[in-house]
């Protein structure tokens, strides 16, 4: 799930940002999320729930708390926010620079799409290689996704099926691939092999007990006797480090 925010005083602009951001991952079968805010202030007051947002869409000139402002009181509780300036007026560089921007895009009705389309492509490629998307053919469907949304997989003869947490839903594809090829291509330190039959994403671990694990959803599985003892220290390390 990449989490969007755009701010912007300019209800044309922030309407005309926000279908062109949703279109464009659309066509892209990304899953994500747009928050859309009228003023500095009702972002900045979010304070370190800012950091929810990957990407923050910017107005420079707003009234009150203008773009420039508000993304020095983002970067004080997130660091690695993607934040893109959309402005009347390209003459705040220097601004721009110390809050580190990845763009400034320019109000320009001719060229707003394109220069949005390349700015999600500039971040997703910078975001894949820090959080690893995956692209996938399964049987009905070709699907990109993060290990954020891998909540887990299981193994049934020849096919493995894939759960995925998309805006909210939990849905399952299945793919011709053995779990062991699985594991080896996302090799995420947050997956955890519990049973020969199933890998499990420990983030959406509820608890461990008698030989079996709970999922956030109330959904249960099987923990192998012999892999018992590893998956309860695991789990409790995990849980250790947030």
């Amino acid at each position: 799930m990449i989490n969007i925010a755009i701010c912007d005083d300019e209800s044309y602009y922030a309407k005309q940002i926000k279908e062109i951001i949703s279109d464009y991952l659309d066509e892209m079968q990304l899953d994500y999320s747009i928050h859309v805010f009228s003023s500095g202030e009702d972002l900045a007051k979010l304070e370190e729930q800012m950091g929810q947002f990957h990407i923050v869409y910017l107005d420079i000139n707003m009234d009150g708390l203008d773009g420039i402002e508000t993304a020095k009181r983002l970067r004080r509780w997130c660091e690695k926010t993607f934040v893109v300036f959309v402005t009347a007026f390209l003459n705040y560089t220097l601004e721009g620079y110390k809050v580190e921007a990845i763009r400034y895009i320019l109000k320009d009705k001719e060229n707003l799409k394109a220069n949005i389309e390349e700015s999600i492509d500039a971040i997703l490629e910078k975001y894949e290689s820090a959080n690893h998307i995956y692209k996938m053919d399964f049987k009905n469907t070709v699907k990109q996704f993060s290990e954020e949304q891998f909540v887990y997989a299981e193994s049934t003869l020849h096919d493995i099926m894939v759960f995925l947490l998309e805006k909210g839903e939990l849905n399952m594809y299945s793919k011709t691939m053995k779990l062991d090829e699985l594991q080896e291509m996302m090799h995420e330190k947050n997956l955890l092999r519990i049973h020969k039959s199933f890998l499990v994403n420990m983030k959406y671990i509820q608890k461990v007990e008698a030989y079996a694990i709970t999922l956030y959803n109330g959904k249960t599985l099987p923990v192998s006797r012999s892999r018992y003892a590893e998956v309860k220290e695991k789990i409790i390390m995990f849980e250790g480090e947030f």
